[in-house]
């Protein structure tokens, strides 16, 4: 009916509703915390609020942002990332907010095939391969990234589950980074 939902997640040190109470009135509906928010708007405002956000951020910013680095507690190869190993994470539960789900980094895979699902077709499932073995990721609530393109590399942070069956290693990403994004701005940091 012409509007569009969505949800926000900032970086640490970054108070979202902050930026969010600038443009408060472009909104049909928001609100939150300062590390996460939800809102809904005209759909045909889209470009315009995404902007006036963009600049909020720039501007509270300025020249002393720098990139977010990623605490990951391992990092894989999509060979480590077997049943049996992910079966054993659960030994760390219950997980929550002061115990949260363990993260893994793995390195240079390649996008093979993408699909998108679920009810309200804003999920995006990836294949992803190292040249032998393939992995199936998603991204929750998103249907592209930049970095997610056919046959190309990519570097993953995500959390490793598995599937309905018990029998398959899916990862829920958390980040998608390219390969220059991971030499020239990333940090990693692993716990």
């Amino acid at each position: 009916d012409g509007e569009a939902s969505g949800s926000f997640r900032t970086i640490e040190g970054y108070n979202l509703i902050s930026n969010l109470e600038k443009v408060r009135d472009r909104f049909l509906k928001v609100g939150g915390h300062p590390a996460a928010a939800g809102g809904t708007i005209e759909a045909a405002r889209f470009r315009e609020i995404a902007e006036l956000l963009n600049e909020s951020v720039r501007h509270d910013l300025g020249a002393e942002y720098t990139p977010p680095s990623f605490d990951v507690d391992a990092i894989c190869t999509l060979r480590d990332l077997t049943p049996q190993a992910v079966s054993e994470l659960k030994r760390f539960e219950p997980f929550g907010t002061d115990n949260p789900q363990p993260e893994v980094l793995v390195l240079d895979l390649f996008v093979d095939q993408k699909r998108i699902f679920g009810k309200h077709k804003n999920n995006l499932s990836v294949i992803l391969s190292d040249g032998q073995r393939t992995i199936e990721a998603v991204c929750w609530r998103r249907t592209d990234h930049p970095a997610l393109q056919k046959n190309k590399r990519v570097h993953i942070v995500g959390t490793p589950t598995l599937d309905t069956t018990g029998k398959r290693v899916q990862l829920s990403i958390t980040a998608v980074l390219a390969p220059e994004e991971v030499a020239t701005q990333q940090s990693v940091e692993v716990s």
